[in-house]
């Protein structure tokens, strides 16, 4: 799968995953891009890319296999390191359970 990555310097941004990394928690952020009616009114439901998300997802399901095989999980952040443990993960994917 190939998709156009860009890294950020941190984890804030004008999106739902800034309290949790204001709180220490690591976070990664996907996004299929803006428009030009992006949070306006005129923003509507056919101007969803809808083929991009199911490319976010797939790579975002993708990821969530890889790390079932970890052992631990470094999170880089300010000098220190810390292991969460081979099923750490699974508690914030918990946070997206409906």
């Amino acid at each position: 799968m190939r998709l156009g990555c860009q890294l950020g310097g941190d984890g804030y941004g004008p999106s739902d995953q800034t309290p949790f990394y204001a709180a220490g928690v690591p976070v990664l952020h996907f996004f299929t891009g803006a428009h030009e009616e992006y949070h306006k009114p005129s923003d509507d439901a056919h101007l969803i890319n809808a083929s991009g998300g199911v490319r976010i997802a797939n790579l975002v399901a993708e990821i969530a296999v890889d790390l079932t095989a970890l052992d631990g999980l470094y999170l880089p952040g300010n000098g220190s390191t810390r292991s969460l443990g081979r099923h750490a993960w699974l508690r914030c994917l918990a946070w997206l359970d409906p």
